[in-house]
């Protein structure tokens, strides 16, 4: 009996060693959970204003594209006054063209009243110097006779 109660008295005293280890780690654990809940609440305001600053920083780089966007359909337009004032050139009929219809295009997105109105009025000069040219040619391709007046555009 004196095995079985010594083996019992080692069994207790291991069981109250791991007790006392489990009560360590469990202060170990609730003292761990603490400290962060407090690094949580101290953190949470810096990462909320970190989050703002970045959505801020990201509407700054959207409205600095656009003002980009903008400036560069101006200089755009300035290049395509230049070539529909000088009138369509043989060679480059289609460019013109194209660049009368993307006027075109353009007044339609347009919100600004006076830049379309500038845009008609460029549209409207690079048809009438397209008109005279299709006139021309076709003045030079007839028999030799100049157009009949009837059928002559006016500008």
């Amino acid at each position: 009996m004196d095995d079985d109660s010594a083996e019992i008295e080692l069994l207790e005293q291991n069981l109250n060693k791991t007790r006392q280890i489990s009560q360590r780690m469990t202060s170990i654990l609730t003292n761990f959970d603490t400290r962060l809940m407090k690094i949580e609440r101290s953190i949470l305001p810096l990462y909320n204003s970190t989050q703002k600053l970045k959505q801020r920083a990201h509407n700054i780089d959207r409205a600095l594209l656009k003002i980009d966007e903008v400036a560069s359909s101006q200089d755009g337009i300035a290049v395509d006054e230049g070539q529909i004032l000088r009138g369509p050139q043989l060679g480059q009929l289609e460019v013109y063209i194209d660049i009368l219809e993307r006027l075109n295009a353009a007044i339609a997105f347009k919100s600004s009243d006076a830049d379309s109105r500038d845009m008609a009025r460029l549209i409207e000069t690079g048809a009438k110097k397209l008109t005279q040219l299709y006139t021309k040619l076709v003045a030079e391709g007839s028999s030799g006779s100049p157009p009949v007046s009837g059928l002559a555009f006016t500008l």
